[in-house]
């Protein structure tokens, strides 16, 4: 009996350590944001997973060893991995592309750190406080960062080997020379300065010539401005007169046009009016010549054309010339 009951508080403990053991680890988890949260492991090891950017990252860096980013994280923030000196190993995913500034500043026990193609953008001082025997492996890295460090290194070598710093001291002192032999000048000539150094009233008196002529500049700027603007006005006005007017001569010139079709129309008209007239009595005139002339043929006459014709023009020339007799 007194072992069951034994059994039953062993159990009972076990059940107490491993949900208070499961919230402890429940708790080392901490949220960056909505998208990414990281723990850390009692050995060191900084886990970051999400799908967002690496930052404020609230832990004693002294004691993260490794840091293993998890796919999905997009952005190594600034100050990310900062002054973690302990660090030895960093995994970084493909799902990476970004490294901010001092990223990874003064992490000197990292020996080898593999860049991923995925980044293009890695800030100049991400690796800064860095020692000549760490590696970054990293295309970008080699051909951009890298690149501008090699450079900057051959010519500061050029630079000493030629003696630039000497060459610069050099130069300094001879301007340094020179002003001091300007300032004993200066000092050899400044009991003429002192006496032509101008006292309040004549600094007063300058002020207020200074003022008055400024005054007087302002007075003339003013006075031609607003004549200046003046005339433009008048010379707006006169335009919009010559513009009205102009309105008007075309209005004017567009009725009369008006009334001169008007009256054109009506004549014309008239005119194609009384040539229908005419048109219509000569053929009655025609039909009825004609009319006689056959029924001439029909008594045995004999049918004259050559009269017929002439009949018929006779006709036409009286028409006409009464037609124009009427039309004058």
């Amino acid at each position: 009996m007194k072992f069951k009951k034994i059994l039953c508080v062993a159990i009972a403990a076990a059940l107490v350590l491993t949900v208070f053991a499961g919230c402890a680890k429940k708790e080392d988890e901490k949220k960056i944001d909505a998208n990414t949260s990281y723990t850390l492991s009692d050995e060191g090891i900084l886990t970051v997973k999400g799908t967002g950017k690496v930052y404020g990252l609230d832990v004693d860096r002294s004691a993260v060893r490794k840091v293993v980013i998890e796919d999905g994280v997009t952005e190594i923030g600034d100050e990310a991995f900062a002054d973690m000196t302990n660090l030895e190993e960093v995994e970084i995913p493909d799902s990476v592309t970004k490294i901010g500034a001092d990223a990874f500043k003064n992490c000197c026990n990292i020996d080898e750190l593999k860049i991923p193609d995925s980044v293009k953008d890695i800030s100049d001082s991400a690796f800064k406080g860095w020692e000549g025997a760490q590696e970054i492996i990293s295309e970008w890295y080699e051909g951009n960062v890298k690149y501008w460090q090699e450079w900057f290194a051959y010519w500061k070598e050029f630079a000493d080997k030629e003696n630039f710093e000497e060459k610069g001291n050099a130069l300094k002192k001879d301007i340094e020379d020179k002003f001091s032999e300007w300032w004993q000048k200066w000092t050899e000539n400044s009991e003429y300065w002192k006496e032509h150094i101008p006292t309040e009233e004549e600094i007063d008196e300058f002020e207020n010539k200074v003022k008055e002529k400024a005054r007087s500049w302002y007075d003339y700027w003013k006075e031609f401005g607003e004549d200046l603007k003046k005339e433009l006005e008048d010379e707006e006005k006169e335009a919009r007169d010559d513009i009205d007017d102009a309105k008007e001569d075309i209005e004017d010139a567009k009725n009369e046009a008006q009334e001169e079709i008007d009256k054109f129309t009506g004549e014309s008209e008239e005119i194609i009016k009384k040539y229908n007239e005419y048109i219509k009595a000569l053929k009655e005139k025609i039909e009825k010549k004609v009319e006689e002339k056959t029924t001439e043929g029909e008594e045995g006459t004999k049918f004259d054309w050559e009269d017929f014709i002439n009949d018929i023009l006779d006709e036409i020339r009286d028409s006409l010339s009464d037609g124009q007799t009427e039309g004058d």
